[in-house]
């Protein structure tokens, strides 16, 4: 059974404590009211948890239509996400959308209904770091563990040092 908005955003708050990174005030009741809140200067989202590994993110339909590099948002909402997080047992998973826009352009099965959908399953390999998307697909992706305000800057650097395809 897919997780409340609240307990992902608790799971999600632990795990950052876990680190020694904490959201308080604003940030923190943003994200347990609404799954999303500024952290860290980027715009985060926490995926739509459906069971203990396995989630549903926010892509963006322009990324299939015209090469868009346009970032995931929530159709009743302005708030466009940098990151989607990914709670699991022992980490926090983080996924910058330019990546999860690499990702989902090389999805293997049913691409045609999958680019039509705003929300897309995948299964973490908790302690590889690496996920797949549903349905079949067997590529593996990296994710990235927060741990630290860094991870989230350096993995934007990295992914705006080099040309979009």
């Amino acid at each position: 059974m897919a997780w409340s908005i609240v307990r992902s955003a608790e799971k999600t708050l632990h795990l950052l404590k876990q680190n020694g990174l904490e959201l308080e005030g604003d940030e923190a009741n943003s994200l347990l009211q609404h799954g999303h809140a500024q952290m860290f200067g980027f715009n985060c989202k926490v995926a739509n948890v459906v069971g203990t590994n396995s989630f549903r993110v926010r892509v963006c339909s322009e990324w299939f239509q015209s090469f868009s590099v346009a970032k995931p948002r929530i159709r009743t909402s302005p708030v466009e996400f940098d990151y989607q997080l990914l709670p699991t047992r022992k980490y926090l998973f983080a996924l910058y959308y330019l990546a999860l826009r690499d990702y989902a352009c090389q999805l293997e099965m049913e691409r045609d209904r999958w680019f039509r959908e705003p929300n897309w399953g995948l299964v973490v390999d908790e302690e590889r770091g690496l996920f797949t998307w549903k349905e079949g697909n067997t590529l593996r992706f990296p994710l990235l563990v927060l741990s630290s305000p860094l991870d989230l800057d350096l993995r934007a650097k990295q992914y705006h040092a080099q040309p979009v395809t």
